[in-house]
C-alpha cells in the first residue's frame, strides 16, 4: 500500500517530547544507547524502551510521515516511556550526527531487501553500512538483524565472510520462532504479520571486534 504523505509531518512533531532533530543526537548521555534503524511505527522501539528503563532508545526513520505516525503511536501508549526519541534521518547520515563508539546496540528489523543487483549498496548490511556501524558501536557492541527475506540473509552472510575483522556472529537462526532465541524476542508489527502467515524469520546477532 502506497504511503499517503503528510506535507507538514515534521512541523507537527517539533514540540513532541519524543521527537529529536538530528543535531541533538550527539547530546544524548547514556551508558547504554540503543538505536533502531528504520523504526516504522515504533511498536518494537517502545516495547524495548518500556522493558529496559535504564537504557536509552533512538528510532531512526527517513520518511517524515512515518516519523509522525511513530510519535503518535507512542503518545497513545498507556504507559509512556521516558527513554525514547525518534528522529528523521537517513541511515547514511548516522556518522554525521552520532559520536564514534557511542552506541551499545543497533537493531535492523526487516529492512527493504533491495532485490535488484543495481541497488545492492542500498541494503543496510552492505559493506559500507557495516563499516559505519562498526565506527559507531562501542567495544563489543551488538547488531541485531532480522529479516524474512532469504536473499538478503544470504547476502549478509556473504558480506560478513569478507569483513571478519569487523564482526563475529554470536547468534544465527533461519527459523527464529522455532528456536531458543524466541524466548527473549520482541516482535515488530511486520514480524507479527509474517509469523501469522507461516513465514520463517531469519536472525543474526553480531558482535563488534577490535
Amino acid at each position: 500500500m502506497r504511503l499517503r504523505k503528510v506535507k507538514d509531518a515534521l512541523v507537527r512533531v517539533q514540540d513532541s517530547p519524543y521527537f529529536s532533530n538530528p543535531e541533538q543526537l550527539s547530546t544524548i548521555e547514556s551508558e547504554s544507547l540503543f538505536v533502531e534503524i528504520g523504526c516504522g511505527k515504533s511498536w518494537f522501539l517502545s516495547q524495548q524502551a518500556q522493558q529496559n528503563p535504564k537504557c536509552f532508545f533512538v528510532g531512526i526513520e527517513r520518511e517524515p510521515t512515518i516519523v509522525l505516525k511513530a510519535i503518535n503511536k507512542v503518545n497513545r501508549l498507556e504507559v509512556k516511556p521516558r527513554n525514547l526519541l525518534i528522529t528523521c534521518l537517513d541511515a547514511n547520515q548516522l556518522t554525521e550526527y552520532l559520536k564514534p563508539q557511542s552506541i551499545s546496540k543497533i537493531f535492523i528489523n526487516f529492512p527493504d531487501p533491495w532485490p535488484k543487483k543495481r541497488h545492492t549498496l542500498r541494503r543496510l548490511t552492505a559493506p559500507h553500512f557495516l563499516k559505519q556501524f562498526h565506527q559507531l558501536l562501542k567495544k563489543q557492541g551488538l547488531i541485531e538483524f532480522k529479516t524474512d527475506n532469504d536473499q538478503l540473509f544470504e547476502f549478509t552472510l556473504e558480506v560478513l565472510q569478507k569483513t571478519v575483522a569487523h564482526f563475529k556472529i554470536i547468534e544465527q537462526t533461519t527459523d527464529l520462532h522455532n528456536s531458543p532465541l524466541t524466548s527473549t524476542n520482541i516482535m515488530t508489527e511486520y514480524e507479527q504479520r509474517f509469523v501469522s502467515l507461516g513465514v520463517k524469520i531469519k536472525k543474526l546477532t553480531l558482535e563488534k571486534l577490535n
